[in-house]
């Protein structure tokens, strides 16, 4: 495996304990600001993958399918990024400070309408992930360099198109509860 597919498995890890360290300070510490700084350190993360995925293709490595998902990462941390922190940090304030109300399950239309917003913001990824696999095909210049980056485009359009038909779904078919 590449040094780039480690630094993703190394930039996922380092994204959920930066959440939770910065979570522990927010809540059991008292720490508000230092809570809010380690959250905030998230985007430093995907800068850093960022950072090294650019240095090595511009310093002459294949673009492969660990520089595409590198890219795709970057896309849905992004625009998923404040989500999931949200998600996070409503079950710790529920689950270990016993503070709040347990976070909920939307049924029926609400549900379908709240995974039509989660559709929309895969379309916003997408297009961020896309605009940046054509940069990095701009920035190496060499078609046989990038023929990887083709594949993971052409995969990740046809998950959007059962993303639709999974939306869609939920609209025709609203969620029930059990």
């Amino acid at each position: 495996m590449s040094y780039i597919a480690w630094l993703i498995v190394f930039c996922e890890i380092a994204f959920w304990v930066v959440i939770a360290i910065g979570l522990v300070f927010r809540y059991i510490f008292r720490k508000e600001k230092l809570g809010f700084l380690f959250l905030a350190m998230t985007p430093v993360i995907d800068l850093v993958l960022l950072t090294v995925t650019t240095l090595d293709l511009m310093n002459g490595a294949t673009a492969g399918y660990p520089h595409a998902i590198a890219a795709v990462y970057i896309a849905v941390s992004l625009v998923f990024g404040r989500d999931m922190i949200r998600w996070f940090d409503d079950r710790f304030r529920y689950y270990v400070m016993k503070q709040g109300e347990k976070p909920g399950q939307v049924y029926g239309y609400d549900f379908a309408k709240k995974y039509a917003k989660s559709f929309l913001k895969h379309i916003f990824a997408y297009a961020i992930g896309i605009g940046l696999l054509y940069l990095i095909k701009i920035l190496v210049h060499n078609n046989e360099q990038t023929q990887a980056l083709d594949g993971v485009t052409n995969v990740w359009t046809i998950v959007i198109a059962i993303d639709l038909i999974i939306t869609l779904s939920y609209f025709i078919w609203p969620k029930k509860k059990k």
